[in-house]
């Protein structure tokens, strides 16, 4: 038994990934998702300006003359009181500020007091419905889009792709007309991930880091999709940091403290770390080892028990009822949009974000559908998405709208 132990051992440290596949956003690390190469790009991207890393002392950024930019990649961020203060006074002062993260501090853009659509509260940052491993990014002005799909970004990890990966979006409801602020400057895939908050003060947010990390940069389009996102920032010295990065639930628990959020288990911690991992799995072989040889034919065999039986349509019906206790009638209809656009998307190969008669008409001679039934659907979707409070007939209704469309498409 002992040597087959340290056979484990063995085996686990030959399999032992060479890189460190964590998004750590270390300005310093030369790993897959690190910020060494980004970090290299911004201290030479302004000619005649130097790049100042920001570390503990916040109050920097009060030390300037003229205009410049301050920079922050991470995967979520805080501020103190003070901090927000000083912050503040530097966008006032006409400074630019681009804060790229996965989760953003509710607290701070409610603090900011920035101009808005004057129909909502600040809400966190959302989770796409897909967990696609490769998603494309684009941007709303037409001299910075990509001449195909997009920029692509992909998750990888220990050099695979993996199963799933969380995308985070800005929600719907930061989204206003063309008269108001925020303002969309970019996508990804059809949901807002990049924009300007506010017309007099010159803050950009940008929901997704992992096209700033060493591994997006290994192709060119990573690099191209970086620099045309810095070609916001104002010629001027620039103000990079991480310092203030938190990770992602604690960030999400101070956005919405009254919900229970899962707490993130010792064991995660555990896996997270390479030897902490080897030595778990050591420990688990082994123990499996003394139950074999130790425990075997110490206790009578114990009876099976069969599980109690579920047929797939009670499964569903109980799945359905607590959904629609702990659901939102708003929520599910949009989701159901989104199942739509990506079917027309992939059946009809029609881009189909703006629902515009040009568009309805493509679906129109594509699909067999006839546009009196695209219209409706377009028009409730218009309200169902612009409204805050949808009821359970809305969403009966446009359900059934959906499934008409399905039966009567070639």
């Amino acid at each position: 038994m002992v040597l087959m132990a340290v056979f484990a051992v063995l085996l686990l440290s030959c399999n032992r990934p060479r890189h460190d596949w964590r998004e750590t956003y270390d300005p310093n690390s030369k790993e897959p998702y690190g910020l060494h190469v980004c970090k290299t790009l911004l201290s030479s991207y302004v000619p005649g300006h130097d790049m100042v890393d920001v570390k503990d002392d916040f109050s920097i950024l009060t030390a300037g003359e003229g205009p410049s930019n301050y920079v922050f990649i991470g995967e979520g961020f805080l501020f103190t009181e003070e901090e927000k203060i000083i912050l503040q006074d530097y966008l006032r002062a006409g400074n630019t500020v681009l804060l790229i993260s996965k989760v953003g501090s509710v607290d701070l853009l409610e603090y900011l007091d920035l101009e808005d659509c004057g129909k909502f509260l600040w809400e966190p940052y959302s989770y796409t419905f897909t967990y696609d491993t490769l998603i494309y990014l684009d941007f709303e002005a037409p001299e910075l889009s990509h001449p195909e799909d997009g920029y692509p970004a992909k998750f990888y990890f220990n050099g695979k792709v993996t199963n799933r990966y969380q995308w985070t979006v800005f929600p719907a409801s930061y989204e206003c007309d063309s008269t108001n602020f925020p303002v969309v400057l970019g996508y990804l895939e059809d949901e807002a991930n990049f924009m300007l908050m506010d017309s007099s003060l010159h803050l950009y947010l940008h929901s997704t880091p992992l096209a700033f990390t060493n591994f997006s940069f290994l192709e060119e389009s990573g690099v191209e999709y970086a620099e045309r996102v810095f070609s916001y920032l104002k010629p001027g010295p620039i103000y990079f940091e991480t310092q203030r990065q938190v990770p992602e639930e604690v960030v999400n628990r101070k956005n919405t403290p009254n919900q229970n959020l899962p707490e993130k288990s010792p064991l995660s911690y555990i896996l997270s770390q390479p030897s902490l991992a080897s030595a778990w799995y050591v420990l688990l072989i082994m123990t499996v080892l003394y139950l074999i040889f130790r425990a075997k034919r110490r206790q009578r065999v114990i009876p099976v028990v069969e599980p109690n039986e579920n047929t797939s349509l009670e499964f569903v019906e109980t799945i359905g009822k607590l959904y629609f206790q702990k659901g939102n009638p708003r929520d599910v209809a949009l989701q159901k949009m989104r199942f739509l656009q990506a079917d027309i998307r992939d059946r009809y190969q029609v881009k189909n974000k703006d629902w515009s008669d040009e568009t309805l008409q493509q679906i129109h001679l594509k699909s067999g559908v006839e546009k009196d039934l695209l219209e409706k659907i377009r028009t409730m979707y218009t309200n169902i998405s612009t409204s805050r409070l949808t009821t359970e007939k809305t969403l009966a209704d446009f359900h059934f709208l959906l499934e008409e469309f399905y039966r009567n498409r070639n």
